[in-house]
C-alpha cells in the first residue's frame, strides 16, 4: 500500500482518506458497468426477440396476403377459362390460359406445344398434385410459375436448340444434349455420369429426348452441379428444376477446379 501511496501522492496529490474513497468509487463504477452489460445484454436478448417476432408477424402477414392473392387468382382463371365446369383446366383450357399469360407477362404471342403441356401436367398434377388431369386449385399457381420461368428463357433455349438438334426434330436426343453441355463447359470433356444424370433428371416425361422445356430444365440442373450460375436465371431454384435427385447429384463426380464454364446469358 505505501508503493500505491508513493505512486499517487506526489502526481495526484490524494489526501489521507482519498485512496479508499478511490478505490470504493471504482468498485461501485466497475459494478455499474457489470450491470449495465448484463442488462444491455438482456435488453440486446429482448430486442432480438422482438425482432424475431415482429419478422414472424410479417411473414404470417405475407402469407396470409399471399394465399388471398393465390385464392383470387384462382377463381378469376377458372371463372374465365373453365368452360366445361370441373373446377380445373383441361389441356385445351390450361394452352388457352398459358397463351393469354404470356402475351399478358411478356407482351408476345408463344407458341405452346403438346410437349409444354404435357411437362406442365406432369409437373404440377402428377408429381406435385393429385393426379386426376387437370390443373387446379393450387395447381394454377405453380403452372403459372413454372411458365412464367420457361418465358423468361424461351428464346435463348429455342436458339440452342436450333444449333444443337442435329436432326432437326425440335428435341435434344441424349448424343446432341452432348454436344450442347460440352459447350456449356468450354469444350471441356466432362465425367461420362453427369451426361447420364442430366438427361435422367431432365427428361421429366420420360420419352427418351428432351423437348424445349426440359432443355431449360437440362441447362438448370447442369449448373447445379458445375456450381457456376452465370445467367442469374439457371442454377436459382424456380419450378422447372423442381423434383430433381438430390441425392444422385451429390454421389456425382465434383467439377474438376479450373474446368472451364461458359456463360449462358438470358
Amino acid at each position: 500500500s505505501s508503493t500505491c501511496g508513493s505512486r499517487l501522492k506526489p502526481s495526484l496529490h490524494f489526501l489521507p482518506g482519498q485512496v479508499s474513497v478511490l478505490f470504493s468509487t471504482t468498485s461501485v463504477a466497475m459494478a455499474a458497468a457489470i450491470i449495465g452489460v448484463k442488462n444491455g445484454t438482456i435488453m440486446g436478448q429482448q430486442r432480438a426477440e422482438m425482432n424475431r417476432q415482429h419478422e414472424a408477424s410479417l411473414h404470417r402477414l405475407e402469407a396470409r396476403e399471399r394465399a388471398k392473392r393465390d385464392k383470387e387468382m384462382i377463381k378469376a382463371v377458372l371463372e374465365k377459362y373453365d368452360k366445361d365446369g370441373t373446377k380445373g383446366l383441361n389441356r385445351d383450357e390450361l394452352k388457352a390460359m398459358l397463351s393469354d399469360y404470356s402475351l399478358e407477362a411478356f407482351g408476345r404471342v408463344e407458341r405452346i406445344t403438346e410437349e409444354d403441356l404435357d411437362f406442365l401436367i406432369e409437373l404440377v398434377d402428377q408429381r406435385g398434385g393429385n393426379k386426376d388431369g387437370l390443373v387446379q386449385g393450387s395447381e394454377i399457381i405453380a403452372v403459372c410459375e413454372a411458365w412464367f420461368a420457361w418465358l423468361e428463357r424461351g428464346p435463348k433455349i429455342d436458339a440452342f436448340i436450333n444449333r444443337f438438334d442435329e436432326n432437326k426434330n425440335g428435341q435434344l436426343e441424349k448424343e446432341e444434349l452432348n454436344a450442347f453441355l460440352l459447350d456449356l463447359n468450354s469444350g471441356d470433356p466432362f465425367p461420362p455420369e453427369i451426361l447420364d444424370y442430366v438427361m435422367d433428371q431432365a427428361d421429366f416425361t420420360k420419352t427418351g429426348s428432351l423437348s424445349r422445356i426440359e432443355v431449360a430444365r437440362a441447362v438448370a440442373i447442369w449448373y447445379m452441379w458445375s456450381g457456376k450460375d452465370a445467367t442469374g436465371k439457371a442454377a436459382k431454384k424456380t419450378r422447372l428444376n423442381g423434383y430433381v435427385d438430390r441425392t444422385k447429384l451429390k454421389d456425382l463426380p465434383e467439377k474438376k477446379s479450373g474446368q472451364g464454364c461458359s456463360c449462358v446469358v438470358f
